[in-house]
């Protein structure tokens, strides 16, 4: 172009003053170690010559020019890439997008430097291989790592210049990316020695690449190298342990009945520092002896509500998982795992997700059931594979720190421990003083075979012997103590154990001369284990101690990597992991083991209590809201890892907004996996932080949750609240709600009339608003409380409108729940035809939704309703396909059921033998489960059992016992049940005569056990 044919005015771009742009705008844009040299005015060491690592990935999947949501997407995965680059303290150099890939270029070591950087990059790396589900745009990611001398420094001209890292193992790393398959991660022969020992690599052929004259030799890498998780690190403690004789005695005793197969449960309590855990390392070593596995898992201050937090590590040791594998690694590791010890419970395998924070996807039997239904089943599914791993090698499970037990892994514990009867299992637990009334209930500690361990302080003499090894393991000299200086120590600490170590650890810090009598004269000793953790902890340098501060407001267990990311003003991450040396190195803080990057945990929970609560409220505040931010950003991909984490730091803090939002978050994850004592406790805390509009709605959430625990009266309140704030509102379908809920709380007391009221006052609020869906729920519970009055015209009609309404709304699932309530009052009335076919179009709808446990629901309804039609091959056949179902869920109550109405099919069919067992299975089922109701059926079926084999004594004696026990708690037959059931028991009753009478008499006076027994055997 010579030049333009229209003159335009010269408008170049003003000049901006950078100086005067604010710091907190121009900070975000630099990386903090670039920052801080500019700002220190140490710019020109910015250029500089060191080893570091490259990475470099490429990825596609986005279309740049048609995608309209590509800038989006492409700010998601870079979003989670960086945080996965910051959880292992890379620096993100440079992105580059094209139509043909795009790719991102990390470095390690540059301008931050850690002790392995070729680790840091190849942990990365195995992270970024496996994108959140979310991300799944992305195609498989193709990287390449080298190691090697670089430049690191400024690079560009004198108004735009950029932080940059290059050589000549930058340029081999990027040929490596471009020779990798999808999928895979290659690493040259530089970085190779680096990272064998802790990672598995497998050689491949040389290869070629730009730029060099011979082949390459590379690496692929697939995963951590495989360590065992399951054995315990040595206890480290000096010297052996002083008292406690009587305790390890008991100890030892029941470790040998585990090893036996007479399973055991041990808690062990006792005030802070008292020596659990040094109690708890010496039982872990002689159950080592004994050829124990040993699993070891550890509550969490933060962790009253996190789901399963203790057994995460236990399950993932059980299974045998690295976490640091990808998810489709370790997805078919469990697979394989699972099949060759229990390979009927591969079906249940989805419900693993929650207790190994690992997104199994769901299949069609897991996608069926409910919250209840699936922790029942994940419950029997661990119980089951736990017996199958005990009859190889005894175990031990330690869960330590269960004064913070969260709501589902205490309920665990029960499950287990109610199934460790009769295996070669010992749980351990450990607690301080229960302060949660949740936990102080009698459940675990009422099995027969729980011995409780109750720790007091050491006797004075044994706490002079633990002064005077102490002495000499610090000394190193066998010179007497003075009796006055032995005496003075120990009166002090009271026969605390962990006072008395730390005040010696101090006395030694201080250079006080162990053999001068009068040394304690010159010094000023803590006169408590609050004054002595403080004391300790101020003898370290300022960066140290603040260090020590933060961790704390973290929790016992923290990450390195957490600490410079909740509170960037600690500095120089090298610094800090120089820091947190030290304060190991002074038995401060232990490395965590088998984590999957650098971890601590403090050696004393006390230690962490006491700088936590030394630090003021605000501090605390603010502290908790950097590190839910942290947290925040870190987790942006995948939150629900760390959720109940979030909800605590930030309700911890003055963020209102926060706080309202994570832990109404919180209580709704928790009420989905049927965590509902975590559910109340957030919603409890969340109520007062709601606008008015959101109010309704949480209140009835937190009356479902406490329905369904049984809290009924609680309930109705939550409900009653609810509906006026709805009205309050506008809110119609809240306050439709709001008045079927009240109305089926009084409905299952019993109180009809109100019960009706309430189903009144919502159908005329539905029809008002036209709310279609609570117009045909209301009609449901109108239907059912007719039926529970025996009023079954009334029933059906109501269903038949219901129906009818679900029909039009084409609410498929509803539609088969309509009809199965339908057949049910149909099968009452004795029409057994019409119930067969309502049964059968249920079952036809819930075939075509794919809903497995629904599927089996219909099955076993249809199967007993032919049972009564007595087509017993078909209905034999239907339930034997229920019963399969069932056992793959594992839900005890249906597969008890099954197993009667099988039951009841094989007795039909003279098939007495088989009918026997399968009524003793279904008995042994309910009498565990407390289900009184299906034991009266049992007992009654069993009875008839008994009369098919003209056993009439054992029948009446039988049936006297179900009278009694449908009297106690009020549940009589139906007239038509009543009806079969009496002509069915008439021969009997004629062939005994007067005896009649008195041989019900002797069933009605057998007590519940006695008469499940008595049924079970025959």
């Amino acid at each position: 172009m010579a030049e333009l044919k229209t003159p335009t005015t010269k408008a170049p771009w003003p000049n901006v003053d950078l100086t005067s742009l604010p710091q907190d705008m121009i900070r975000p844009w630099l990386l903090p170690a670039v920052y801080e040299r500019l700002q220190q005015g140490l710019g020109d060491f910015l250029a500089e010559l060191r080893p570091t690592v490259a990475l470099f990935l490429r990825f596609d999947g986005i279309d740049y020019d048609s995608d309209a949501q590509a800038g989006a997407k492409l700010d998601g995965y870079l979003r989670w890439l960086q945080s996965i680059v910051m959880k292992y303290e890379g620096t993100l150099i440079d992105l580059n997008i094209g139509d043909k890939g795009s790719y991102v270029y990390v470095n390690f070591g540059a301008p931050v430097a850690h002790e392995n950087n070729a680790a840091q990059a190849a942990a990365t790396a195995l992270a970024l291989v496996a994108p959140p589900e979310a991300l799944n745009f992305v195609g498989p990611v193709r990287i390449g790592i080298s190691q090697g001398r670089m430049r690191a420094g400024a690079y560009g001209g004198t108004h735009h210049r950029t932080y940059g890292v290059l050589g000549d193992e930058v340029n081999l790393a990027a040929r490596l990316m471009m020779a990798a398959q999808p999928g895979q991660i290659l690493v040259s022969q530089s970085a190779q020695p680096q990272i064998a020992a802790q990672f598995s690599l497998r050689e491949l052929p040389p290869i070629r690449v730009k730029g060099k004259s011979e082949p390459v030799r590379v690496y692929a890498l697939h995963g951590n190298a495989r360590k065992s998780r399951r054995q315990m690190t040595q206890s480290g403690y000096r010297f052996a342990m002083i008292g406690r004789s009587a305790e390890m005695s008991l100890a030892e005793e029941k470790l040998a009945l585990a090893a036996n197969g007479h399973g055991q449960i041990i808690g062990v309590t006792g005030d802070a520092g008292i020596g659990k855990s040094r109690l708890v390392a010496d039982v872990i070593e002689q159950a080592r002896t004994l050829n124990f596995e040993v699993y070891r898992g550890e509550c969490e201050s933060f962790g009253v509500n996190s789901n399963y937090l203790v057994w995460h590590d236990i399950w993932r040791s059980v299974f045998d998982l690295d976490p640091t594998w990808n998810p489709a690694r370790q997805i078919e590791h469990l697979k394989a795992q699972v099949s060759s010890i229990a390979p009927g419970l591969l079906p249940r395998l989805p419900l693993l997700s929650i207790g190994l924070q690992l997104d199994i996807p769901d299949n069609d039997l897991t996608a069926s059931l409910d919250a209840k239904t699936r922790k029942g089943a994940l419950e029997g599914l661990l119980v089951e594979y736990l017996a199958r791993i005990a009859e190889r090698r005894p175990m031990l499970i330690v869960l330590e720190d269960c004064h913070w037990l969260d709501p589902l892994s205490h309920d665990l514990l029960v499950a287990l421990g109610s199934a460790a009867a009769e295996l070669s299992i010992l749980f351990l637990y450990v607690f301080r003083p229960f302060e949660l009334k949740r936990l102080r209930a009698a459940r675990v500690s009422a099995l027969p075979y729980h011995t409780e361990i109750l720790l007091q302080p050491l006797t004075p003499a044994e706490a002079a012997r633990f002064v005077r090894t102490k002495v000499g393991a610090l000394i190193d000299n066998d010179r007497a103590l003075a009796t006055s200086f032995v005496e003075r120590i120990t009166m002090r600490a009271e026969g605390n154990p962990y006072f008395l170590d730390e005040l010696l650890n101090y006395l030694q810090f201080e250079q006080v001369n162990f053999h001068d009598p009068a040394a304690l004269d010159r010094i000023a000793l803590p006169d408590s284990i609050q004054s002595l953790v403080l004391s300790l902890i101020d003898r370290f340098s300022e960066s140290q101690k603040i260090t020590v501060k933060i961790a704390s407001v973290i929790g016992r267990i923290f990450h390195a990597a957490w600490l410079t990311g909740s509170y960037p003003q600690l500095g120089d991450p090298r610094r800090v992991n120089e820091d947190l040396a030290e304060l190991e190195r002074q038995e401060l803080i232990l490395q965590a083991p088998d984590e999957s990057d650098l971890a601590y945990t403090f050696r004393q929970a006390i230690t962490q209590s006491v700088t936590y609560e030394s630090l003021p409220y605000a501090m605390k505040a603010h502290l908790h809201e950097q590190i839910g931010a942290f947290l925040e950003t870190a987790f942006a991909a995948s939150p629900e890892q760390v959720l109940d984490l979030m909800a605590f730091h930030y309700d911890c803090s003055g963020k209102t907004a926060k706080r309202r939002d994570y832990l109404r978050r919180a209580g709704e994850a928790a009420q989905a996996v049927y965590a509902n004592l975590a559910a109340i406790d957030y919603y409890t805390r969340a109520l007062p932080l709601q606008a008015a509009q959101d109010r309704p709605e949480l209140l009835m959430r937190f009356g479902q949750v406490l329905e369904l625990m049984g809290e009924w009266h609680i309930a109705a309140e939550r409900y009653a609240q609810a509906l006026a704030e709805a009205e309050n509102s506008a809110d119609a379908m809240i306050q439709v709600q709001a008045l079927i809920a009240i109305g089926e709380i009084q409905r299952k007391q019993g109180r009809f009339d109100d019960a009706s009221g309430w189903f009144t006052r919502a159908g005329n609020t539905a029809a008002l608003h036209n709310d279609l869906p609570g117009m045909a729920k209301v009609l449901i519970c109108r239907g059912t409380l007719a039926a529970q009055q025996g009023d079954y015209g009334g029933a059906s009609i109501h269903y038949a409108s219901s129906l009818a309404v679900r029909r039009a709304l084409d609410d498929r699932p509803n539609i088969a729940n309509v009809l199965n309530n339908m057949a049910i009052v149909a099968q009452f009335e004795g029409d057994y035809a019409r119930s067969q076919q309502f049964h059968e179009e249920a079952l036809a709808i819930r075939r075509e939704l794919g809903n497995t446990w629904a599927i089996a629901m219909s099955l076993n309804n249809l199967g007993t309703t032919l049972l009564d039609r007595q087509n017993y091959s078909t209905a034999g056949a239907l339930l034997a396909e229920a019963l399969v179902i069932q056992r793959a869920v594992g839900d005890k109550w249906a597969v008890a059921n099954v197993l009667n109405n099988l039951g009841n099919v094989r007795r039909e069919l003279g098939q007495f033998a088989e009918c026997q067992l399968l009524y003793a299975e279904s008995l042994a089922l309910n009498h565990a489960l407390g289900d009184q109701r299906a034991l009266a059926y049992l007992l009654e079926d069993v009875a008839l059992l008994a009369v098919y084999r003209r056993d009439f004594h054992r029948g009446l004696r039988l049936m006297g016992a179900a009278q009694a026990l449908r009297n106690a708690i009020a549940s009589p037959l139906s007239p038509a049940e009543q009806e079969n059931l009496d002509s069915r028991f008439q021969n009997a009753q004629d062939s005994v005569g007067n005896l009649a009478d008195a041989i019900l008499a002797e069933g009605r006076n057998l007590t519940l056990p006695e008469a499940v027994a008595y049924a079970s055997t025959g």
